[in-house]
């Protein structure tokens, strides 16, 4: 994504990127904990919940190895503004599709 697109995703759902990440990390940590875990099944069609997570982990897929430490540190910042983001913060949310990032707002925003 590039900065303008972070922002409108941002006003759009009206929750920082940062609470976004925390969820798709969140939801991450969740369908990992059991090879029973029910969140993975479905039938892959765009109204099934289950591929709404698959879309929304999409997300969690591009931290690179060494960033998972330095994402959650940054997750406990509420600096909005993403010019004011350390550079590696921007680069993994360059990395980001932004259809991931709203899939992931929108999961984030029920859980809020």
């Amino acid at each position: 994504m590039l900065i303008r697109e972070m922002e409108t995703v941002i006003i759009d759902h009206g929750l920082p990127l940062q609470l976004i990440l925390h969820a798709a990390l969140v939801l991450e940590e969740t369908t990992t904990l059991g090879a029973s875990c029910s969140l993975g099944q479905g039938s892959g069609r765009n109204g099934d919940p289950a591929h709404m997570l698959d879309r929304a982990l999409s997300l969690t897929r591009h931290i690179r190895d060494g960033e998972h430490q330095r994402l959650r540190r940054w997750i406990e910042t509420s600096d909005v503004e993403p010019q004011r983001w350390p550079r590696m913060v921007l680069f993994f949310w360059s990395r980001v599709p932004m259809q991931a990032a709203r899939d992931v707002a929108r999961v984030a925003g029920h859980i809020v």
